[in-house]
């Protein structure tokens, strides 16, 4: 097998590999007064509701398939008001935050967690 061959196979094996992997999402309480309400799902089911205090979190993983557009929605209630926010998708998943999406509540609203940028 010649070394162009054996490229072509370690791209495949490592393109297939990083296709499907464990995705997290954690929401965080970072607001003083009331708990907050988050409820978390997709087109593919509900993730459930909780109620969180100051600096508590909620956190939900699943099967991330780079091949196909799935996206998660969580519903935040808070003491100042509500919205939809879509936590998890393709593009925050290559753009912003990885495989582990981190958002911090705060009284500006809820804010994802930019993942660490490589320095060279």
């Amino acid at each position: 097998m010649n070394w162009l061959s054996q490229i072509v196979i370690l791209s495949l094996v490592f393109t297939t590999a990083n296709a499907y992997s464990q995705a997290n999402v954690t929401v965080t309480n970072e607001l003083t007064g009331d708990p907050i309400t988050v409820h978390c799902y997709s087109s593919n089911g509900d993730e459930g509701t909780t109620s969180l205090t100051l600096f508590g979190f909620y956190w939900f993983s699943f099967d991330s398939d780079a091949l196909t557009e799935k996206k998660f929605l969580c519903s935040i209630t808070t003491q100042y008001g509500s919205g939809v926010y879509e936590v998890w998708n393709i593009y925050l998943m290559n753009n912003r935050c990885g495989n582990n999406c981190q958002w911090k509540v705060h009284l500006s609203g809820p804010c994802v967690q930019w993942k660490a940028l490589a320095k060279y």
